[in-house]
């Protein structure tokens, strides 16, 4: 679940603005590095079905859950070229105390 949650905001954060910094303390070169933070929420999800052939059944009333403190990074790539290394797309999504709601969902045919 957490992951499910983790790609959406990731797609939502992946719309900012691309900027280059570069990190004294290492002497990488960040191209299009992003810090995304997500705090004290709440994300509904209601009223989906999903329907398919060889899916299990299952169905939500209404469940809730809440992430506490969680960090993800995604790396992207590291590349060095004439000794500057440059790290391009590095993603930090950091979520805390965030609530899930889930109502009126089901699966399968």
């Amino acid at each position: 679940m957490v992951v499910i949650i983790g790609l959406l905001f990731l797609g939502v954060g992946s719309t900012a603005a691309v900027a280059a910094s570069g990190n004294a303390e290492t002497d990488v070169k960040e191209i299009g590095s992003q810090d995304i933070s997500i705090s004290d929420t709440t994300l509904t999800v209601s009223d989906v079905h999903v329907s398919g052939s060889d899916l299990p059944s299952k169905s939500i009333d209404e469940k809730r859950y809440t992430i506490d403190d969680a960090s993800f990074t995604l790396r992207g790539l590291t590349v060095t070229y004439q000794d500057q290394t440059y790290e391009i797309c590095r993603i930090t999504l950091t979520i805390d105390d965030v609530g899930i709601v889930l109502e009126n969902i089901s699966i399968g045919e």
